[in-house]
């Protein structure tokens, strides 16, 4: 990790704010214009951080039809989840104790 521990800690806290706003837009029914905007958005600083299996997740939830929202939303949002956990872990073991 070449990046301060701050922006890998404030990056992940922003994908959670992004995860739980697709989560409400979802469950209003009105959450295609979030998925696009946050997907277009992971998938243009994913990669700046070392993120490159978000990129991925990104480009699909900027891809997302109206028609497979309810299905592929939900799949793309537990994929999302799974990211954050498997990152929050992953930040836990990697960063310095003292700058988390």
């Amino acid at each position: 990790m070449d990046l301060p521990a701050s922006m890998y800690l404030n990056y992940l806290a922003r994908r959670k704010a992004d995860h739980d706003r697709l989560t409400a837009a979802l469950a209003k029914g009105a959450a295609m214009d979030d998925f696009k905007t946050i997907g277009h958005q992971i998938k243009g600083n994913a990669a700046s951080f070392g993120f490159n299996e978000l990129v991925l997740i990104g480009e699909q939830m900027e891809k997302l039809s109206e028609p497979l929202l309810a299905t592929d939303g939900k799949r793309l949002l537990g994929d999302f989840k799974n990211w954050i956990d498997v990152t929050e872990k992953r930040l836990e073991r990697e960063l310095p104790k003292e700058e988390r």
